[in-house]
């Protein structure tokens, strides 16, 4: 990868250690954890930000399990190659559960993550919000030039904390 990570922590997936890194810089912006034993059968998950669809974590309070898991629209992808070569496994499932060893490393993630939730959140409600023309009135439907006049349903987004 040629880019720095906005935030590269340790992360466990799946019980197996691993390095958690957010890559905002990139198009799309992506999510790489990358576990340390490069020989078991998932050693690569990566997918865009943009498939989180809904984030929980674990309370500060609780000392039990430090937990972030992601929502996602579609499931996981990668290249298809882990570093040595080796065809990786795809993560199927619309939940990816990360476990951390402490809070702060878990709330790194976490605000970045909420961030990214955050600005999807205002482009779909930018682009469901009526054209206003400059007298105030509201545009005709198909002003804003795509001449379907439709609103464009998306997914509801959310941020919510797991209590145990």
């Amino acid at each position: 990868m040629s880019s720095q990570a906005s935030v590269s922590t340790s992360a466990y997936y799946k019980k197996k250690a691993g390095m958690l890194s957010i890559y905002e810089d990139e198009v799309p912006p992506k999510l790489v954890w990358r576990c340390v034993d490069t020989s078991v059968a998932n050693a690569f998950v990566e997918f865009p930000l943009q498939n989180i669809s809904r984030l929980q974590a674990t309370k500060r309070e609780s000392t039990d399990k430090i937990m972030l898991k992601l929502a996602l629209t579609s499931g996981p992808t990668n290249d298809g190659n882990n570093s040595n070569g080796n065809v990786d496994a795809q993560v199927k499932h619309s939940d990816v559960l990360f476990r951390f060893n402490n809070f702060d490393s878990m709330d790194s993630v976490k605000v970045i993550l909420q961030q990214v939730i955050a600005r999807k959140k205002a482009e779909i409600s930018a682009r469901n919000t009526p054209a206003v023309a400059k007298d105030g009135t509201p545009a005709p439907a198909n002003a804003s030039g795509d001449g379907a006049g439709k609103i464009i349903e998306e997914p509801y987004i959310t941020t919510e904390i797991i209590t145990r």
